[in-house]
């Protein structure tokens, strides 16, 4: 049909969409929906496929301009470009750039690791940990882009190689990676919220027999100063190994080690 404004305009509407060709314009249709709205559609071909890219609504966009438009993107479809795909990547939403990669998980957690863990005994640890599993995945990535899907994605992969204790305790860390970030007004809220343990973890503790008692006894003797001895006063007092390296003559009386809550928090 050789389309004009006034046939455009007047154009009535059907039971059913109508696809209507421009004659004098190859490529260019009027659609009529069935609720009377109208818009321009171009359809070419690109790599043997056939593509269809709307352009806009009429009356927004007229006969003349809709044909103009539909001649730019046929010119543009037979330079093998394809202009519906070129629109739309346009209209994507843009990941922000992240200043001097300000915002990039591997320079986050450095940061991390200099403002916060620093100083803390299980530090190291946990910089080794994240730099393991989390920068491993996820180190260009701007830190907006993480999402919850994400977070419960890694955790369950470290999980189902057989590593459900590691997972879990990657899913500590990250949380105070996370809130830390947060904290920072770095991001608004954590993805990692609400992420739960991806297992429950089977306990390992259990009581020495008497025979192995006697033996980790011997093998003390045997050992001598000064891993023997300290070896019997951690099976003697079930304190933690940082506390009982750390003993100190001040603390002895009598026959007593007198070890105050303040210190043991310190040597934690």
């Amino acid at each position: 049909m050789k389309l004009k404004a006034t046939t455009v305009e007047t154009l009535a509407a059907t039971d059913k969409r109508q696809e209507i060709p421009d004659d004098l314009c190859t490529g260019l249709y009027l659609v009529v929906q069935p609720t009377g709205k109208k818009s321009w559609q171009v359809r070419y071909r690109h790599g043997g496929v056939h593509r269809r890219m709307t352009l806009a609504a009429f009356p927004t966009l007229s006969l003349a301009d809709a044909r103009a438009r539909a001649r730019d993107v046929m010119a543009a479809a037979s330079e093998g470009r394809d202009p519906a795909a070129e629109v739309k990547a346009a209209k994507a939403p843009k990941v922000p750039k992240a200043e001097d990669n300000r915002n990039k998980i591997e320079t986050l957690i450095g940061q991390f690791a200099k403002r916060h863990l620093k100083g803390l005994k299980s530090g190291d640890v946990v910089k080794r940990e994240l730099d393991r599993f989390v920068v491993k995945d996820w180190g260009d990535r701007d830190i907006h882009s993480i999402t919850k899907r994400d977070v419960i994605d890694l955790l369950d992969g470290i999980a189902d190689s057989g590593r459900v204790v590691t997972a879990n305790r990657i899913r500590a860390y990250l949380n105070k990676f996370l809130n830390w970030c947060v904290e920072r007004d770095i991001l608004p809220m954590s993805p990692a919220t609400g992420v739960k343990p991806v297992a429950k973890e089977t306990s390992r503790d259990r009581v020495l027999t008497d025979d192995e008692i006697r033996w980790f006894w011997q093998a003390c003797d045997a050992e001598g100063f000064p891993w023997g001895p300290l070896g019997k006063v951690l099976l003697l007092t079930g304190q933690r190994l940082s506390e009982a390296a750390q003993m100190a003559d001040s603390e002895i009386r009598g026959a007593v080690w007198h070890l105050s809550t303040h210190i043991s928090q310190v040597r934690r």
